[in-house]
């Protein structure tokens, strides 16, 4: 019997304002897990990023298990360098390990991936679960791995891929995935996951999404029904006692009529049931929410937390550019209804991308003090071009024109992911250069207020009510001081720029962009300093606490 170990590597990313998240479970692990299972084979998960093991802890735990297979999980770019390297301590193993790698990343690059790295054997591609039981009750007959529809893999030198295998078409039929690291996740602090749809209507042209789930035959949107839903919910909170979800759908009130009707139904089932939920964060597009502002009304009375919206730009030429099928007036109203239903508003952004001008930059600079959402990663996102999105594929054709960056940019620049462009607007390329080195000032403050809340959600039980309520305070007011901040520097750099034309290597230019860094240091430096003073008082006090119970 083959015996398999999925895992979900340690993050290596580079310090930035994305890597400050909440702990989630993976779920396209537990789904394989779980499926696997059923059909009768042994799997084991190991999580790396619950379980806070780094790369070599990771290494030295996998060398110590029993398995004929190794799953990896890679689903983005930032992923794969942690992802290697776990795979090539592996291979160092005397012992024969069969390496499977899949997710969105790996299924759209498989030939580069398998050409340059012989440690990997197969990639699982698209959707995995009926994928990966054939691949593990074929693992040991290499020559029938042709007939597997949805992998990769080498013969004689060349890479080979089978034909897509069509989407599920009914994920009622699925085993709810595996928990094996729930209960560390809660622990921890961490936020469980949930998915009741997969794929997403949307043709957004910078999204891999539609890619992912529109390359194989079969619907690209599919929800699993309200009751199946409810009743992995049940599961969820009896024998784990979650009563806070992520809906990692990427659209999870749409998509139109019918999506919002599944939504209703799925809120009154669960108060029918009795299946209060303290929180429940979700993702969903401005068009859903502006077509039924009663679902939100709803969605907080179930317990909507955090909402994730994706707005994207500022400006409507380049949400025509993006292929939101949004408006910029649809995306106001949503942030409006969000915010007046008492839901966290987290908006999906993409400030800067090749083509934006500088009145561009001003007017949607202007939409967000409007909206009133700025933060230091807003005001420096800007638009990667992932290759095999239909944004990629205009400018392969020459629909769209980007700018080459200079030579000595592309030295160490994956090129197998992504396409490279300078933006073409002068200023907007001085702005967005000077604007990122500023605010990556800000990285120590950011982390403190991380670690004070990372804190204060791991030991939330233990705190009590009024802790909570004042320490979550502090948070919010030092977040507000930083949004603040940046968006005054950022019209700070705005005005520098626009009011003279110079090089973007002059001197003033320079000595500029030097004076506004080491004021922005010493701001972040002096904001840590009280932050880690007010944490290390937390746990002082939780010290107190332990030691009194």
């Amino acid at each position: 019997m083959i015996k398999t170990l999925l895992v979900r590597p340690p993050e290596l990313r580079e310090a930035s304002f994305a890597q400050f998240y909440t702990l989630h479970e993976s779920l396209g692990i537990g789904y394989l897990a779980a499926y696997l299972r059923v059909k009768g084979y042994p799997v084991e998960i190991l999580d790396a990023q619950i379980e806070g093991l780094n790369l070599e802890k990771t290494i030295e735990t996998i060398k110590a298990k029993d398995f004929d297979l190794l799953g990896v999980s890679i689903i983005s770019p930032l992923a794969f360098s942690p992802a290697i390297q776990v795979i090539r301590g592996i291979k160092a193993l005397p012992r024969k390990v069969h390496v499977c790698i899949g997710g969105q990343y790996p299924t759209f690059l498989y030939e580069p991936i398998l050409r340059k790295h012989p440690e990997i054997d197969t990639v699982v591609r698209f959707e995995g679960e009926e994928t990966l039981l054939e691949l593990v009750a074929q693992l040991n007959e290499p020559e029938s791995w042709p007939s597997i529809k949805g992998i990769a893999f080498r013969r004689d030198g060349q890479v080979l891929a089978t034909p897509p295998r069509p989407l599920l078409s009914n994920l009622d039929v699925l085993p709810f995935p595996a928990r094996d690291k729930l209960p560390l996740l809660i622990e921890r602090g961490g936020l469980p996951a949930i998915s009741s749809s997969r794929g997403c209507p949307g043709q957004c042209s910078f999204c891999s999404v539609c890619a992912f789930y529109g390359t194989p035959q079969g619907k690209v949107y599919r929800a699993r029904t309200p009751e199946n839903v409810v009743e992995e919910i049940k599961s969820l909170k009896g024998h784990y006692g979650c009563d806070e979800l992520w809906f990692v759908d990427d659209n999870f009130l749409g998509p139109g009529r019918l999506g919002q009707k599944r939504v209703r139904h799925l809120f009154s089932l669960l108060k029918k049931e009795d299946l209060k939920l303290n929180r429940i964060d979700y993702s969903c597009r401005a068009d859903s929410v502006v077509q039924d502002p009663s679902l939100m009304d709803m969605a907080v009375k179930q317990g909507a937390g955090l909402v994730y919206l994706g707005v994207e730009a500022g400006v409507q030429r380049l949400l025509d550019l993006y292929n939101k099928g949004t408006t910029v007036i649809q995306n106001l109203d949503a942030i409006r209804i969000i915010k007046e239903s008492g839901a966290e508003l987290k908006m999906e952004f993409i400030f800067f991308n090749p083509w934006i001008t500088f009145e561009e930059v001003k007017e949607t600079l202007s939409i967000l003090e409007k909206m009133k959402v700025y933060d230091p990663y807003i005001l420096t996102s800007i638009l990667t071009i992932m290759r095999d999105t239909p944004l990629a594929y205009d400018i392969e054709v020459g629909r769209l024109r980007v700018f080459s960056p200079p030579r000595e940019e592309l030295k160490n620049f994956d090129m197998d992911s992504f396409i490279p462009y300078q933006i073409e607007d002068e200023r907007v390329r001085i702005l967005f250069r000077i604007v990122s080195a500023a605010l990556s000032q800000f990285e120590p403050a950011l982390y403190a207020i991380y670690a004070l809340s990372n804190v204060l959600r791991e030991k939330k039980r233990t705190l009590g009510d009024e802790v909570l309520r004042q320490y979550s305070e502090i948070v919010n007011d030092y977040n507000k001081l930083i949004n603040e901040t940046s968006l005054d520097v950022f019209k700070e750099v705005m005005a520098e720029v626009e009011k003279v034309t110079y090089s973007p290597n002059s001197e003033n230019v320079l000595n500029f962009e030097q004076s506004l860094i080491q004021k922005a240091l010493r701001f972040a430096t002096f904001l840590s300093s009280i932050l880690n003073t007010q944490r290390q008082a937390l746990l002082e006090k939780l010290h107190e606490l332990n030691r009194t119970t």
